[in-house]
């Protein structure tokens, strides 16, 4: 993504599909922010499983060069894991390649089930200090055809493992990610004295104990990490089910939604999610769009297709920017891309994509510097302290 950019081509971006209108991308003004973040896994990168942790590294560098907002790194576990994947340790990576960076958000992935919160709590806190509030969380339970395998990993051929039921695995991520919320909190922000003369480090008062009880494990707290910068790093779930969307209308600030060319089957997806939502936690809850695609620059017709590795986009990088030009005037918040071939599409990102999308007026024109933390970048509320006050909008959220 670096280096020397080819001088790109005056900006008339056409859709040629048969299932799509064509729209032509024009220069906009005046609209609202719009977000790209980027998606990266273990396994869904043609020509890189296995390698290491460096070019996953290097990728997220030259995204955060490029202007993206955010990545998100889905962890190992959750792929269920297997022969030929990348040991790719979401949380690991995220504290590797955290303070390399300077403005893109970075928000790892954790098989909540299978991980303990309080762990998962202070990792994220953590790394929300070590980049200056551009942390937040991406928590996954396993789908139907990987919960088996995952099991496995934690130890299911051990006796007496509970076999994977998935009402139970998602009433324990949402227990989980409870708990996780409440320890963020459980620091007051000016807990910390640091009185040399007294020798009072912190405020015992300002500190509180979670004592939150699971289906089969407690946390007494407080956390070890003082409360985040940002107070609640932004938490993202993907949807793909039924249970995901009563997951993620109660638990989280932004929603991945798959997106797959059916225009009336995302807009029930949305409607169903806002309905939910309207009976949770108070506060916005953010849609993406979710999309796999693949760049070619020689294609005579974008379109969807579909193969083993599931349903994805096809495109040149002026047909794909039209498209995200596309799910902005539609009402999404912003977009994640997950490029199906690392080396190829993501140079056409920065080199092609980004560009035009900044002509257009979605992304702004100068990311130089650090940018603000990553809840304010999002255009998600400050998050009150819930122990400090309990009356406050979204103090309660899950």
């Amino acid at each position: 993504m670096q280096g020397d950019k080819p001088p790109r081509p005056a900006l008339a971006i056409a859709v040629s599909s048969s299932k799509t209108p064509p729209r032509t991308l024009r220069t906009m003004t005046s609209i609202p922010r719009f977000h790209i973040g980027l998606g990266l896994n273990a396994i869904a990168h043609e020509g890189h499983a296995g390698h290491a942790g460096s070019h996953w590294e290097q990728a997220i560098v030259d995204a955060d060069a490029a202007g993206v907002d955010f990545v998100t790194l889905d962890d190992r576990a959750g792929l269920a894991s297997g022969a030929g994947q990348s040991p790719l340790d979401a949380l690991l990576l995220a504290a590797r390649v955290g303070p390399l960076t300077r403005r893109i958000g970075i928000l790892p992935g954790a098989v909540i089930p299978l991980n303990e919160p309080f762990h998962v709590s202070t990792a994220i806190a953590t790394l929300d200090y070590v980049t200056g509030g551009r942390a937040g969380l991406l928590p996954a339970v396993p789908d139907a055809d990987r919960a088996g395998a995952v099991h496995r990993l934690a130890g299911a051929d051990l006796p007496g493992f509970p076999a994977p039921r998935r009402d139970a695995l998602y009433a324990d991520a949402a227990a989980a990610l409870r708990a996780i919320r409440l320890l963020w909190d459980s620091w007051e922000d000016d807990a910390i004295i640091r009185d040399a003369g007294s020798g009072r480090f912190i405020d015992r008062d300002k500190l509180h104990y979670v004592d939150f009880q699971g289906a089969g494990w407690s946390i007494r707290g407080p956390s070890i990490v003082p409360r985040p910068p940002q107070g609640q790093p932004p938490v993202a779930i993907g949807v793909r089910d039924d249970e995901d969307i009563a997951w993620a209308a109660k638990a989280a600030d932004i929603v991945f939604l798959p997106v797959a060319g059916d225009a009336a089957a995302e807009a029930a997806l949305r409607a169903r999610l806002r309905q939910a939502r309207a009976d949770g936690p108070a506060g916005p809850l953010r849609h993406y769009a979710d999309l796999a695609f693949s760049l070619d620059p020689l294609t005579r017709e974008d379109g969807w297709r579909d193969d083993a590795r599931g349903n994805h986009y096809v495109g040149t990088p002026d047909t794909l920017a039209a498209r995200i030009v596309d799910f902005q005037a539609r009402g999404y918040d912003g977009v994640r891309i997950h490029p199906r071939n690392l080396a190829r599409d993501l140079p056409a990102i920065d080199q092609a994509v980004l560009p035009r999308l900044r002509d257009a007026g979605l992304l702004p024109a100068n990311t130089d510097g650090p940018g603000p933390d990553l809840r304010r970048r999002l255009g998600l509320p400050p998050a009150p302290n819930r122990y400090l006050d309990a009356t406050a909008p979204g103090a309660q959220q899950s």
